[in-house]
């Protein structure tokens, strides 16, 4: 079954725009998910070094050290896959926009 386009509304000024396409929503929850595991990774050893400091218990652990890296290293690369994630729009076979820039400033000629 296939999902029909929906349009969220901003609150502010209410004008529609158009949902991210699957694929790209996917892409974009599996980032998240990897950032929220590497925010506990980081919170873990953080409280480890301050137990070590207060005296009250030993550092983080080599294991833990490599697998907030190997977590950062994994959110970075899926960042990278979200920002590749084409999003199409629904008019794809027409031109792309105006671009201002490639036009000479007022009064120059061409």
């Amino acid at each position: 079954m296939t999902r029909p386009d929906t349009r969220n509304t901003n609150a502010v000024n209410r004008s529609p725009r158009p949902s991210l396409p699957p694929h790209a929503m996917s892409a974009r929850k599996a980032w998240v998910a990897a950032a929220h595991a590497r925010e506990a990774m980081q919170s873990r050893i953080v409280s480890a070094f301050g137990r070590d400091i207060a005296g009250a218990g030993p550092g983080p652990t080599d294991f833990d050290l490599q697998m907030f890296a190997r977590l950062a290293v994994a959110e970075r690369r899926l960042k990278r896959g979200v920002g590749r994630a084409k999003v199409l729009w629904p008019c794809v076979g027409t031109p792309a926009p105006f671009n201002r820039a490639t036009l000479p400033d007022q009064g120059e000629r061409p």
